[in-house]
C-alpha cells in the first residue's frame, strides 16, 4: 500500500481515467473497501500491486467470480525470513 502522501499524486494522475485509487489504514479495512467498491461498481477487474494487497483483493475476486492481477514488488525481502534456516 502507497504512503498516505501519494495519495493526492494518485488522485491527479488517476482523475481522468477509470481507476480508483483505494487508501486505507489496515488490512481489515483495506479488505471492506475493495470489497464495497467492486460490489457497487460492478468491476470488471482488480489489479493490486504487492503481496499483502494481492492476498487480500484475491479474496475478494474469488467470491465475485471477478479476474485479479497482481503485480508483485518485492515480495521476498530479507526481513521476511529472520530466523529461518
Amino acid at each position: 500500500m502507497p504512503e498516505q502522501g501519494l495519495s493526492p499524486f494518485f488522485e491527479e494522475i488517476f482523475s481522468d481515467r477509470n481507476l480508483e485509487y483505494i487508501s486505507c489504514s489496515n488490512n481489515l479495512d483495506f479488505l471492506k473497501k475493495v470489497w464495497l467498491y467492486a460490489i457497487k461498481n460492478k468491476v470488471a477487474l482488480i489489479h493490486s500491486h504487492g503481496f499483502t494487497a494481492g492476498s487480500l483483493s484475491t479474496i475478494v475476486a474469488k467470491i465475485l467470480y471477478v479476474p485479479h492481477l497482481m503485480t508483485a514488488h518485492d515480495v521476498f525481502q530479507k526481513k521476511q525470513f529472520l530466523g529461518v534456516k
